[in-house]
């Protein structure tokens, strides 16, 4: 059996979120809700900057759905 990455794990729940359909106001906007766009929107509002994450399918569904779930700073 093929292991799966935590990000892809057909028993973890599935959380979903509605279609933003009103104007909302960010300091900053993030386009991707990978495992470094999630990091990087936590960071932001912890320093308290109106942060908005936009992803066009599934949290952690692309590139970090493949990985071990690791960030690395270089």
């Amino acid at each position: 059996m093929k292991a799966l990455s935590v990000w892809n794990d057909p028993v973890a729940p599935r959380t979903t979120y509605p279609t933003m359909i009103e104007e909302a106001n960010a300091d900053v906007i993030i386009i991707g809700g990978g495992i470094t766009g999630i990091t990087a929107a936590y960071l932001l509002s912890k320093a308290g900057i109106k942060t908005i994450v936009v992803e066009g399918d599934r949290v952690g569904s692309g590139t970090t759905s493949n990985s071990t779930g690791n960030l690395y700073a270089t």
